[in-house]
């Protein structure tokens, strides 16, 4: 029987491309059946084997691709995750991923809260953290109550940033507490008792004529000055401010001759002042005194309080023209302002080392200073009587290298201040609140409050 000559195809995908395995036995390259001839009935036999180390192409492929969405997933399951938890109300397992808040303390100040209670206002610097998303700081004004240890509110400040600080505040003679944020030209009114705050500069500087031109910057005068401003307009011109008085003056030469007037109006009434005098040139002899004295002005008005006078000579020298020898007459003085009608040393034979006055009134009096002349000692904080002189009581903070820092704050049933040492070898923040017996009202670990 005559042969006929043909090409040899997979029974199984009809391709013709094969590699010989042995004698009449081959294996296709497209789909890898195995198969032979069988040359007694010229039949071709098909073994299927697909080894588990040799994968069709299409296989493979796919396996590629489930491999490769497998991987995103994996990556992408957090960040869903993140999300959508805050919309997950359907009690399902999947846990939200953690966000770690830090809260930093960066200023503070104590206001008058209701009854006569302390309500702090912190400003502070929010940071937010989780796994995978950073998110922007920002910033809040918190009023918080320190005897409840109880936050009150919480108000979002979207202008404040690292720059902003809050150190410019200060308690006029309305009682009010005002506050100028240091990269803003505004000043604001804080309310502890609603824990609230307003900017006021529409109530203090509209009906001015000279601040039409709108302001460029302001200040608080030193308090010693009063209730005062220093401010300069968008036109360049310096003004000397007093708002609760209406009172305003042009540059520096008004100012002065404002100044003279007050020196010689005799009609104002007086308010009692306290200050410690300081070292003396004229007479080095002289220790240090606690001075009460009588002071002549109208609430809110221009004023200069003299801080750390000294006693000296007050010399009376001859009229005529000419060169003189000898001894001129003096006077022992401590004052020159006919301002002050009265004064006097309210501890006599009291000595003093680096004292200083922290808060005082008609009826109060605030001081602190070391205990002796070793300078390394820690200050100590006295209330005084402000009739007698005596000590009423002394407080005086635990552990070594302690220092009182930044203001006193003196609300009605009490004072609060700031004060930082050690203590068993470790540092400590501390704010402090006292009664007005002297006993500690409350004292807060700064370091760890509200985180």
């Amino acid at each position: 029987m005559a042969k006929q000559i043909k090409a040899v195809k997979c029974p199984q995908c009809g391709s013709i491309k094969k590699e010989q395995l042995k004698e009449d036995h081959f294996r296709c390259k497209n789909c890898g059946a195995e198969y032979f001839l069988d040359n007694d009935d010229i039949n071709i036999n098909i073994q299927h084997r697909n080894p588990a180390n040799q994968l069709q192409p299409a296989q493979r492929n796919r396996m590629v691709v489930i491999a490769l969405a497998a991987a995103f997933l994996f990556m992408l399951l957090p960040l869903l995750i993140g999300i959508f938890s805050g919309n997950n109300n359907s009690g399902t397992s999947i846990s939200p991923v953690k966000e770690e808040t830090k809260q930093n303390i960066q200023e503070f100040f104590v206001l008058e809260g209701n009854d006569g209670k302390p309500v702090i206002a912190f400003k502070i610097k929010r940071m937010y953290y989780n796994r995978k998303v950073r998110k922007p700081d920002d910033y809040i004004l918190r009023f918080y109550n320190p005897i409840q240890d109880k936050v009150l509110k919480d108000i979002p400040m979207k202008d404040w940033n690292q720059n902003t600080r809050l150190y410019h505040h200060r308690i006029f003679s309305d009682g009010n507490c005002y506050l100028i944020p240091s990269d803003e030209p505004a000043i604001y009114k804080m309310d502890g008792k609603r824990q609230a705050y307003a900017k006021v500069n529409g109530d203090f500087f509209n009906s001015i004529p000279a601040f039409g031109s709108g302001i460029a910057s302001l200040e608080f005068r030193s308090a010693s000055y009063g209730d005062g401003l220093e401010i300069m307009t968008n036109d360049g011109t310096n003004y000397y401010y007093y708002p609760l008085a209406q009172k305003i003056y042009k540059g520096r030469d008004e100012l002065d001759e404002a100044a003279k007037k007050y020196e010689n109006d005799l009609t104002m009434p007086t308010k009692v002042y306290y200050t410690f005098t300081d070292k003396s040139f004229d007479y080095k002899k002289e220790k240090i005194q606690l001075i009460k004295f009588w002071y002549r002005e109208r609430p809110g008005e221009l004023k200069s309080i003299p801080t750390s006078p000294s006693w000296r000579k007050k010399m009376y020298m001859p009229k005529k023209a000419g060169i003189y020898k000898g001894n001129f007459k003096y006077t022992k003085v401590l004052f020159s302002s006919r301002r002050i009608t009265d004064f006097k040393d309210l501890t006599p034979g009291r000595l003093y080392f680096e004292p200083e006055i922290v808060y005082q009134n008609n009826d109060e009096l605030f001081i602190t200073g070391l205990p002796n002349a070793n300078p390394n000692g820690n200050k100590f904080l006295q209330k005084i009587d402000t009739q007698s002189g005596k000590v009423i009581w002394t407080y005086k903070p635990a552990g070594t290298d302690c220092d009182f820092v930044f203001d006193f704050f003196k609300f009605t049933s009490g004072i609060a201040f700031n004060i930082r040492g050690k203590e068993n070898g470790a540092s400590y923040d501390k704010l402090v609140l006292l009664h007005n017996d002297g006993k500690v009202m409350k004292e807060i670990d700064l370091r760890k409050l509200f985180n």
